[in-house]
C-alpha cells in the first residue's frame, strides 16, 4: 500500500513543478500561453495539467498567489523597513528580482484585479517604506509614495521580462541606483546645483 505521506510528497513535487513551469509560460507569452504550452514546459502531459489546475485561469491566479506568498515572507525576512531608505530599496529590488517570472505574473494577475494580497503584501511594505523616506527627507515628496511604489515594481518587472545583458549584481545595482537617483532627494539636490554644461553632457561653446 502506497505511503500517504509519499504520494503527498509526490502531488506538491508535481504542484511546484507545474507552477514554476507556467511562470515561465505565461512570462514569456502572455495570453496567447495554453495549456499544452504548460505541459510541454513542464514535461507531463497535458491531463495532467488539468488533475491540478481546472482552468488557464486558475493556474495563473495559482502561480500568482503562490508568488506573492513568497514575496511577502522574503520581504519580511529582508526587513525593509528598519534600515535606511536606500537599503531597503536595495533589499526590495533584489528579493522582487529573485522572484523572476512570478513577478510578472503576479503584476498581470493584479492589473486585471484578480490579486488584491498583491497590494497588502508586496505593494504595501514598499509604500511604507517611501513614505518613511519622504518623511525623514531622503526621498522626494513632491509625488506620492504609491506612485514612486508603482514606479519601483516597474522597473523590477522590466529587467525581469527584457533581461539586460549585464550579470545579476550589476542589473540589481543599476535598478536600485536609476530608482534612487531618480525619487532621492540628494541625486536632485546634485544635479540642481551643477553647471549647465555639466547637466547638457558638453560646454556652450
Amino acid at each position: 500500500m502506497p505511503d500517504p505521506l509519499s504520494r503527498g510528497a509526490l502531488q506538491e513535487r508535481v504542484f511546484q513543478t507545474l507552477l514554476d513551469a507556467a511562470a515561465r509560460v505565461f512570462a514569456r507569452r502572455g495570453s496567447a500561453a495554453s495549456m499544452s504550452d504548460v505541459a510541454t514546459e513542464a514535461g507531463v502531459a497535458r491531463a495532467t495539467v488539468y488533475r491540478y489546475f481546472g482552468s488557464r485561469g486558475a493556474l495563473e491566479t495559482a502561480v500568482a498567489e503562490r508568488g506573492v506568498e513568497q514575496a511577502r515572507g522574503a520581504l519580511l525576512a529582508g526587513r525593509i523597513e528598519e534600515v535606511d531608505v536606500a537599503e531597503g530599496i536595495r533589499r526590495a529590488v533584489r528579493t522582487l528580482h529573485d522572484m523572476d517570472e512570478r513577478f510578472v505574473v503576479m503584476l498581470r494577475r493584479r492589473g486585471d484585479g484578480d490579486l488584491p494580497a498583491f497590494d497588502a503584501g508586496v505593494a504595501g511594505p514598499l509604500r511604507r517604506l517611501l513614505d518613511a523616506g519622504q518623511r525623514s527627507g531622503a526621498i522626494r515628496g513632491d509625488v506620492s509614495a504609491a506612485w514612486l511604489a508603482e514606479s519601483l515594481l516597474g522597473l523590477v518587472a522590466h529587467a525581469v521580462a527584457v533581461p539586460p545583458s549585464t550579470g545579476k549584481e550589476d542589473t540589481l545595482a543599476a535598478i536600485a541606483g536609476l530608482f534612487l537617483d531618480g525619487a532621492g532627494t540628494a541625486g536632485r539636490e546634485h544635479r540642481a546645483g551643477r553647471p549647465r554644461s555639466a547637466r547638457a553632457g558638453g560646454d556652450d561653446g
